[in-house]
C-alpha cells in the first residue's frame, strides 16, 4: 500500500492537466527547474567516460598470482581459480576429458562425498562449482564474509584432494553420455560443433567440442581423469581472482592454508597432455591454409520443420590487434536486437524468432558466426537474406549511425559488466580465461576512445564468409534445393558430430 498515494497523486495531476484542455506551455526543455539556474549542458571529457577498474595484482610467495578487486558495499566475496587448462588440452582421442575431470572434482573431496560436500557448502550459504571451458578450468565459490575461511577449507579439498571414486565416475560418465545423446537433437549445439570441426579440424584446440565426442567419452577411464588432474590442475597454471569484502592485507593469511597443500602435490609428467605447448600450437594455427571459396556442409534432419543456417568464417584470437575493431563491426551486424540480421530476417521478413552473429576466438583464433533458425519453407529466401546482410557488412562496413550505436553499446556493456560483484568477477574471469593481461578491459576501453571509423571499417572484410562455410542443419532435400537455386558449391554431408 505504500505506493498507492504516489500513484494517485500522479494520476490526479495528469487528469488535472487534461481538464485544462492542454499542457502548460512551459513544459518544453528549460534551463530553469523550480527557480534554480541549471546552466549549460555539461560536455563529457575523456576522463569522465567509464574505464573498467583494473584489479590489483599480487604475487604472494608460494601462491599463484592473485587478481583482487575490493568491493565493500556488501559482506560478500566471490573467488575463482582459473586454471589455464581446458578442453583445448584434451589429449588426442580423448575429447571431453577436461570437462569430465571438472565434473568429477564435484563428486566428493577430502573426507566428504558428493552429497556431503554440497551440504557443507549449503550450511554456510555458499555456492561452489567447477566448470571446463575451451581454454581453462574454473573453480568458483561465492560466500558471505563471516564464512570465508570455512568455504576456503572446502575449496582446498576440491582443488587438491578430489576423491575420484570408481562408482562416482561410472555414474558421472553415464550421465555425461546421456547429455551427449541429447545434444544430437539440439540444432544450435550441432551446428556450432560441426562448424568448428569442419573449418578448424581436430588438430585445432577448438576443433572438438568442450563436452567431447561420444566415442571418445565412451573410452575414458578413471585413470585418465586422475592423470589429467595431476598434470593440468596445478598451481603453476592458475590465477586466483577475488572480488568483494576482504582487505588486501588479509589475503596472504587467508589463501596460504588453501593453496599450500595444492602446491605441495607431487609434480606429474605432462608428456601426454594434449596441446600443452600453446606457443607451437599458435604458430600452427596462424599458418593454417584456408580455401578461398565458401563451402557448404549439411547435417541432415529429414523432414525437420526448421533449418538452422550458420555462415562461419575464420576469426581472430581474443588478443589480436583487430579484435576491438571487429567487435564494433559485429555489433550492428548481429549482436544487438536492432542489428541488421534481426531487423531483416525477424522484423521485416518474419523468417525467424531471432538472428545473431558472434566473434568466438579465445586464446587461439576461432570463428566468426552469423546464424538464424528459420522455417523450412523459407530456407532459400532466408539464406539469400543472411548472405546479403553478412556480405553487405563485409564489403561496406557499418554506417555512421551504426558506428554510434556500436560505440554506445561497447560503453554500456563495460558499465554493466562491472556494476555488480558477480559481473566484475565474470569480467575478470573472461579476461583470465583468454590469457589476457589483468587490465585488458581497461586497455580496451581506452583504445575504444581512439578507435577511428576508418579502422573499424577496415576490419569489416574479416566477417566475410568467402573463406569459410555454410553449415545447414535440417532437411537435406530442402537445403540442397536452396543451394542449387543460389548457385552454391556442391555440399558435403556430415553427421551430428561433424564426421563426414
Amino acid at each position: 500500500m505504500k505506493n498507492a498515494q504516489p500513484l494517485c497523486s500522479v494520476t490526479g495531476l495528469v487528469l488535472g492537466l487534461c481538464a485544462c484542455g492542454s499542457l502548460p506551455s512551459h513544459t518544453a526543455p528549460s534551463d530553469r527547474l523550480a527557480g534554480v539556474e541549471l546552466g549549460s549542458r555539461p560536455t563529457l571529457s575523456v576522463a569522465d567516460l567509464f574505464v573498467p577498474p583494473a584489479p590489483t595484482v599480487l604475487r604472494p610467495p608460494g601462491l599463484p598470482e592473485v587478481w583482487f578487486l575490493e568491493r565493500r558495499s556488501l559482506p560478500l566475496i566471490g573467488l575463482r581459480v582459473v586454471v589455464s587448462r581446458g578442453s583445448a588440452h584434451d589429449p588426442p582421442g580423448k575429447a571431453g576429458l577436461a570437462a569430465l575431470t571438472a565434473e568429477m572434482m564435484e563428486q566428493g573431496a577430502g573426507r566428504f562425498s558428493a552429497l556431503e560436500i554440497a551440504r557443507e557448502f549449503d550450511r554456510i550459504g555458499a555456492t561452489a562449482s567447477v566448470s571446463s571451458e575451451r581454454d581453462a578450468t574454473v573453480i568458483s565459490v561465492s560466500v558471505l564474509r563471516p564464512h570465508l575461511s570455512r568455504a576456503l577449507e572446502l575449496l582446498s579439498d576440491v582443488l587438491a584432494r578430489p576423491r575420484f571414486e570408481e562408482k562416482d565416475f561410472e555414474r558421472a560418465k553415464h550421465l555425461w553420455l546421456e547429455q551427449l545423446a541429447a545434444r544430437a537433437f539440439d540444432p544450435s549445439s550441432v551446428g556450432t560443433l560441426v562448424a568448428n570441426r569442419a573449418l578448424l579440424g581436430d588438430g585445432h584446440p577448438y576443433g572438438r567440442p568442450v563436452d567431447g565426442l561420444v566415442a571418445d567419452v565412451n573410452g575414458l577411464k578413471l585413470a585418465d581423469v586422475r592423470s589429467f588432474h595431476a598434470q593440468a590442475i596445478r598451481p603453476k597454471h592458475a590465477r586466483i581472482l577475488i572480488v568483494g569484502d576482504v582487505r588486501e592485507s588479509d589475503l596472504q593469511a587467508l589463501l596460504t592454508p588453501v593453496f599450500s597443500p595444492w602446491g605441495a602435490l607431487p609434480e606429474a609428467d605432462g608428456a601426454d597432455l594434449g596441446h600443452a605447448d600453446g606457443a607451437d600450437l599458435g604458430h600452427a594455427v596462424a599458418h593454417r591454409t584456408w580455401v578461398d571459396r565458401p563451402r557448404a556442409v549439411i547435417v541432415d534432419r529429414p523432414d525437420a520443420p526448421q533449418t538452422l543456417l550458420i555462415l562461419a568464417a575464420p576469426g581472430p584470437s581474443a588478443g589480436s590487434s583487430d579484435r576491438l575493431a571487429l567487435t564494433h563491426v559485429n555489433t550492428p551486424l548481429g549482436a544487438l536486437f536492432t542489428s541488421r540480421l534481426n531487423a531483416n530476417l525477424r522484423e521485416d521478413k518474419g523468417y525467424t524468432y531471432g538472428a545473431r552473429s558472434i566473434v568466438s576466438g579465445g586464446r587461439f583464433p576461432g570463428l566468426n558466426l552469423a546464424m538464424a533458425s528459420v522455417e523450412r519453407s523459407v530456407t532459400e529466401a532466408a539464406l539469400r537474406e543472411l548472405v546479403k546482410e553478412v556480405d553487405g557488412m563485409a564489403r561496406g562496413g557499418p554506417t555512421d549511425e551504426e558506428l554510434k550505436k556500436a560505440r554506445a553499446a561497447f560503453t554500456q556493456d563495460a558499465i554493466e559488466s562491472y556494476e555488480t560483484l558477480d559481473g566484475a568477477l565474470d569480467s575478470l574471469t573472461r579476461v583470465a580465461v583468454r590469457g589476457l593481461p589483468p587490465d585488458a578491459d581497461a586497455r580496451a576501453a581506452r583504445a575504444a576512445l581512439t578507435l577511428t571509423d576508418e579502422q573499424v571499417r577496415a576490419a569489416a572484410p574479416s566477417l566475410g564468409f568467402q573463406r569459410g562455410a555454410l553449415i545447414a542443419v535440417g532437411d537435406r532435400k530442402t537445403i540442397e534445393h536452396a543451394l542449387t537455386a543460389l548457385d552454391w558449391p556442391t555440399p558435403e554431408v556430415r553427421d551430428e558430430e561433424g564426421r563426414p
